[in-house]
């Protein structure tokens, strides 16, 4: 299976005011529903996943007197899917849907008034959640503090990502002078190292007599303008930019291009818009981070989502620095054996002149009751704390060893960005109180064979791997029935992180059968009773020679019970009939009285 078969297309989405549907690649009948909107997500007790951790000196447990402040809170997306798994039955009785998948690498912006805009990396741990953990300045942590406590709190948030998805195909050609192109669209945003999407996506809207490109082959259709400016816009991403952080909510999602100084670019480029191109196309989504908060606070007070925790005692020397290392990988890691970080200090920077390293376990993951996570370094001079971490991770083959990044400062924190590449499948509740899932990732290139089971216990499974999967790569899915596990379903999917739900099956909602009684004998009626898999109460319909095609309807027993039986009812004192044999809703039945 090619890679490119079965991920989102760009080409032939659907747009409501509700949701936004992306076709799979040349499957007609798989879908996938992009976020509406990204939102705090919800704790086991159903209140909002957030805290503010304050970290102070030892003894001292006031806002007023912490060192830093340490921002944690849930995020999770909303596709509503289910009304758009309704919308489109309507149309495709077959049709699938799952949510459509983010690319790891993403930012957050937090803007209050009076502050200084936060922008921090962070990685999406699932196809639809992520965490928030990470270290704000001592300021920004207690006008939040403030602001909450007093309910008074004005703030505005966003998550940048990128969604993996093919731009659209038009039967074009265009060529130009890559410096001039560049530099016609870095003057669209002077003196920034990156340009909102939106300037570039505007900026091809032009009449192409008015860009520095001509069109080689083909015939521009002025009525596809947009589809003409979001493939060139995907087209410059991959090949002349990169994913870049927006500095404010307002401007948008950013690319980042080339420097059209860059000797290494080539004079000329010629582009065929009519080859399909994988694209990770940058959007934003934002929204208000503390609304749930305040209410709670309102009614439970600003300590029901504060904690406070110190440091450890100053050591003798100031020479000293105690990391506080943090972490949040990827949930139920399958085909790796351990994930370490190591902290080393260069002979330079060391107390003694040797270089000192400190190796720190984060995965398998620490018990609750373990020690703190803290990391002492000794250093030669109290105002050269410098120190580098490199991620290890080990498989059985394997043990890749990360970049060496220097840092500095007594926290480090451990996102899922550190991971080369990683697949996390997983599964909603629904789903998963009928089935157990097998997952197995398989690439013939790289001799790759890797499966997880998802269940009740463990409801999600991330494979881990060095290099990008080959284009013949996939990911198999095995539905198996909890009540009787002979009962299994089968998809074929793209080997990206995925989250799996009853809408993933074209075998669960609303069954429809096209019925069609042929009547050769004279006879003006047919009695026929359908009796869908796992339940006792057939539907009765009534054939007549001027009647004689229905669509008959009907909802499985469960996402394994969706076929069908029916029996021809006797219209005189004949004896009833025997079911048929199971069948298929989706080909149609036909009778002859």
């Amino acid at each position: 299976m090619s890679i490119i078969y079965g991920i989102p297309d760009w080409q032939g989405v659907i747009r409501t005011e509700k949701f936004t549907i992306l076709p799979a690649s040349d499957d007609p009948n798989q879908h996938f529903a992009l976020p509406v909107n990204v939102k705090m997500g919800n704790d086991k007790k159903d209140k909002p996943d957030f805290f503010l951790s304050f970290i102070c000196p030892p003894g001292s447990a006031d806002p007023e007197t912490s060192i830093y402040t340490m921002i944690n809170m849930g995020l999770e997306t909303d596709q509503h899917i289910e009304e758009a798994f309704e919308y489109l039955r309507q149309e495709k009785p077959q049709a699938t849907l799952v949510a459509a998948n983010f690319a790891a690498e993403a930012f957050w912006n937090l803007e209050i008034p009076q502050m200084e805009p936060i922008v921090q990396q962070f990685a999406w741990e699932n196809v639809n959640t992520a965490r928030i953990y990470q270290r704000i300045p001592e300021a920004a942590g207690l006008l939040i503090y403030n602001g909450l406590k007093e309910t008074s709190l004005i703030a505005r948030a966003a998550v940048q990502c990128q969604l993996i998805a093919l731009v659209p195909r038009l039967p074009l050609k265009v060529k130009f002078n890559t410096r001039e192109l560049l530099q016609a669209v870095w003057d669209l945003h002077p003196s920034q190292s990156s340009i909102p999407r939106n300037h570039i996506y505007n900026y091809f809207l032009r009449d192409p007599n008015d860009l520095p490109l001509t069109i080689e082959e083909g015939d521009y259709d002025v009525t596809k303008r947009d589809l003409f400016s979001q493939t060139m816009v995907g087209h410059l991403r991959m090949k002349l930019g990169s994913f870049a952080a927006s500095p404010s909510i307002a401007e948008g999602p950013h690319i980042g291009l080339q420097d059209p100084s860059d000797p290494s670019l080539p004079t000329e480029t010629l582009w065929n818009l009519d080859i399909p191109l994988v694209v990770a196309t940058p959007l934003m989504f934002d929204f208000d981070p503390f609304d749930q908060v305040l209410e709670i606070i309102s009614e439970e007070g600003i300590d029901y989502f504060t904690y406070f925790s110190n440091t450890p005692e100053l050591p003798n020397e100031l020479t000293t620095e105690n990391v506080y290392v943090d972490s949040n990988l990827p949930p139920n890691l399958q085909n790796v054996y351990a994930v370490d970080v190591n902290l080393r200090v260069e002979p330079e920077y060391s107390y003694n002149g040797n270089a000192q390293t400190k190796l720190h376990k984060l995965f398998p993951y620490p018990e609750p009751d373990a020690d703190p996570p803290i990391v002492s370094l000794r250093f030669k001079h109290p105002n050269q704390k410098i120190y580098n971490s490199q991620v290890l991770i080990i498989t059985m083959q394997y043990m890749h060893q990360g970049e060496k990044i220097d840092r500095t400062g007594d926290y480090l924190y451990i996102g899922a960005d550190q991971i080369p590449v990683f697949v996390t499948v997983s599964a909603t509740s629904q789903l998963l109180n009928q089935a157990e899932i097998d997952a197995t990732i398989a690439d013939p290139n790289q001799s790759i064979s890797d499966r997880g089971t998802l269940n009740a216990d463990n409801p999600a499974a991330t494979f881990v791997y060095f290099a990008e999967l080959s284009q013949e790569a996939s990911l198999e899915i095995i539905a198996r029935s909890v009540e009787d596990n002979t009962k299994t379903l089968h998809l074929d999917l793209p080997p990206l992180s995925t989250q799996l739900d009853l809408f993933s099956f074209p075998e669960f909602g609303t069954k429809s059968i096209e019925v069609t009684v042929n009547f050769q004998s004279g006879t003006d009626l047919a009695i026929v009773e359908f009796l869908p898999e796992g339940t006792d109460e057939p539907r009765t319909e009534m054939f007549t020679p001027t009647d004689n095609q229905k669509t008959v309807s009907y909802s499985p027993g469960s996402l394994f019970d969706y076929r069908y039986r029916y029996r021809l009812m006797p219209t005189d004192s004949s004896p009833i009939p025997d079911w048929s044999d199971y069948l298929l809703p989706s080909e149609p039945l036909t009778l002859e009285v």
